[in-house]
Order: C-alpha cells, then structure tokens, then sequence
C-alpha cells in the first residue's frame, strides 16, 4: 500500500481523488435505482428495464461529447453546467416516476438523466495524467482509479436498497443528484490540478481521437473487456436462477466485483517492470484461460471463487488500458479519448449481456457462461493484432526504453 499512500500524499492529489469518487457514486447507483423506482410507479419490470437501457445508452452516447465539450472549453465551465443539468434532469425523473407518468415520458426523462451525466471518472483519471504525466506512478493512479470503481459498484447497489426500502422509492434518485451536484461542483473548484487547455487545441479537432489506431485498438479491447463483465454477471443470475437461488446471485456477483478490486489494488502496489503493451497481453491472455472452466461449473459456491479470480486479472487489463490512453492521447482530445474508451466499455457491457441473455434461453446458464471466454479470446486477439502500433505509441519518444517502473 506504500504505492497508493505516496500516490495521495500530496493534498490537492488527495481532494480531486476524493472529490472524484463522491461525484462518480451515482455511476454506480443510478442503474439500480431507475430499475426500483420505474417498477414500483409502473409495476412492470418490462418498462423498468426499458428505463434502465434508456439511461445507459444514452450515458454512453453523452459521455464522449462531454469529454470532447472539456478538451475546448475546460473541465471547471463544463463540470459546472453539467452537474447542475445532471442534478436538475434526476429531479425532474424523480418528479415523473413520483407522478406515474406514461411510460413514454419516463424514457425521456432517463434518457436526459443518462445524456447528461458527467464522465467524472474520467476527468479525474485526466487530471492524474496531467499532474503524473508519463511517471512509473501513473499505472498506480489508474489501478486506484479502478478500485474505486469497483468499490463503488460493490456498495452502490446496497446503499440504493435500503434508501428505496427504508426511505422512498426515489431516495436513490435524489440521493444521486446530491452526491452529482456535491461532487462534480468540488472538483470544478479546484483548478491548479486540472489539465490546462493546449495552445493549439481548436474546435475542429474534437471528435479525431478515435482515428488514431492506437486509440480505435484499445476502444475494440475494451469493448470486449465490457463485454467479459456482462456476460459474466448474466452467466451468474442465470446459474441462480436453474439452482433457484435467485438471492445468491447478488452475492455471487459481489465476489465478481470483490476479486476486480483486489487485484486492481494488488497490480497498482506491484508495479511490474514490463511495457504496458507487453502487461497488457499477459493479463489478456491469463484472463481468457481462466475463463475457459466457466461453462462447467455447476455450482454456485465455485463459481462465486472462479469469478473472483477472473475478477483479479479484469481490473489489470482495464488499468494497463487506461495509462497507454494516457500516453498515447494527444493533450487536447484526452478526455475525449478517456470517454470514449470508458463509452466502449459500457457498451460492451450492455452487448455482453445481451447475447449472453439470448445463449441462456438457447441453452441455459451453460451456454451464457461460455460467452465470457469468447469475450475475453477476442480482446486478446485484438490486442495482438495491434500489438506493433501500441509498443510503438505506448513508448515515449524521449525514452524508447521506458516500462512502467
């Protein structure tokens, strides 16, 4: 842990890292928390997820214009306006569901709550590479980054359902908005640390960064990576399901998100002294073998310690992801590409869970548990096809010689 305490020593490193993880609290709440109230205004899952894709797609699609809105104008004027919007749409849904309006409306109102939610995450992650720049801590920012990520989605959903069960049914609407608005204002207030806006930045520029091909390789691995985690979640309620231990499944999931934060934490106090794009294969390649037994399982106590393992090598991957956008992304498209990459993950998400859905009716938990493996061989197979274009822009100029420690 010395890795982390050196990392957040420094006060303003400390308050944009705490001010980031309050403001990003709702990422991991708000899916759940439109899903609860949705089904309790309508009483039909049907609309609550519908509700829920409607916010996620549309977080996706905003994120990358948020981050593009950033890179020209700065992150203070845009996380200003965008948390007030944010807070003010989960208000206005909050007021919708509370007055059971038709369900057309309710999309709407969760596809303008999604549009305009702030990519804190990755503004914060653009404030560690521009405070680290190219140093051996930068991985070590990512790897936090990561662990707070997880954390966040192990606690999120807990925090969520007691405020719905023990509150109101849209107390985790309005206790989003709060943490949104508390959050995304404390870090726009602090500018010493934030990325300065690049002499040559212009307006025509935004929206390239996805034509580089390092940029494009890692939006198609990390499109994978997300979808290793979506299909895996399904796989797990599936199995509960056909073991008619619907509850455990929460559990299960929870041991997912529990071995992703361990060894986020574990790989960012190590420090392997290796190339990014040389970590990032190993961890691909040992990541798509420990899926493989996944399909066999048939019992939930393994699998919950099967998917704790394969937990331990998908918060690396993200993390050796992340600190190559990090070197590779020119200064005024890098919270554009952080988005985007943070978009495709998501993304794949949403797709991993959906053809996993469709295996589990085709043929059961069995057959959605070995769309993980797919998953994880195609990420593996693109980060070697594009390994040449990664070891070369992943390595300063300066330094050819550079690894991360």
């Amino acid at each position: 842990m010395r890795a982390f305490l050196a990392l957040l020593a420094p006060a303003p490193q400390r308050r944009f890292a705490l001010a980031g993880l309050v403001g990003r609290a709702p990422m991991a709440m708000l899916g759940i928390a439109i899903i609860l109230a949705t089904e309790e205004s309508t009483g039909s899952y049907s609309a609550a997820g519908a509700a829920a894709a409607a916010y996620a797609l549309s977080q996706a699609c905003g994120a990358p214009v948020a981050g593009r809105l950033v890179d020209v104008y700065g992150q203070a004027r845009v996380l200003v306006v965008g948390a007030c919007v944010h807070a003010s749409a989960l208000v206005v849904l909050a007021v919708c569901v509370q007055m059971r309006v038709p369900v057309p409306a309710l999309l709407a109102a969760a596809s303008v709550t999604g549009a305009t939610l702030p990519p804190i995450g990755s503004l914060v992650r653009a404030r560690w590479i521009a405070v680290l720049g190219r140093t051996h801590q930068l991985p070590t920012a990512m790897a936090w980054e990561s662990a707070v990520d997880e954390l966040l989605f192990v606690t999120g959903p807990l925090v969520v359902t007691l405020l719905v069960a023990v509150v109101h049914p849209q107390g985790g609407l309005v206790v989003s908005a709060v943490l949104t608005l508390v959050g995304g204002l404390w870090l726009a207030a602090q500018r010493a640390t934030a990325p300065p806006l690049t002499a040559g930045r212009n307006r025509r520029r935004a929206g390239l960064a996805l034509r580089q091909p390092p940029l494009a390789l890692l939006a198609a691995i990390f499109l994978a990576l997300g979808a290793v985690s979506g299909s895996t979640g399904l796989g797990i309620v599936a199995l509960a399901d056909t073991a008619d231990a619907n509850v455990a499944s929460g559990a299960v999931l929870a041991c997912f998100a529990g071995g992703a934060m361990v060894g986020g934490l574990t790989y960012g106090a190590a420090q392997p002294n290796a190339t990014l794009t040389t970590q990032l294969l190993v961890v691909l390649a040992a990541m798509s073998a420990l899926l493989a037994p996944l399909s066999m399982v048939a019992d939930l106590r393994v699998l919950a310690m099967n998917v704790f393992v394969v937990g331990l090598t998908i918060a690396p991957a993200m993390i050796v992801g992340f600190a190559i956008v990090g070197r590779v992304a020119p200064d005024d498209v890098r919270t554009e590409a952080l988005a985007w990459i943070s978009a495709a993950s998501g993304a794949g998400v949403a797709l991993g869970s959906g053809v996993a859905g469709r295996a589990a009716e085709a043929g059961g938990a069995v057959h959605a548990l070995a769309v993980p493996l797919v998953c994880g061989v195609t990420a593996l197979a693109v980060a070697l096809a594009g390994r040449s274009p990664l070891q070369r822009s992943a390595v300063p100029a300066q330094d050819p010689e550079v690894t991360v420690a």
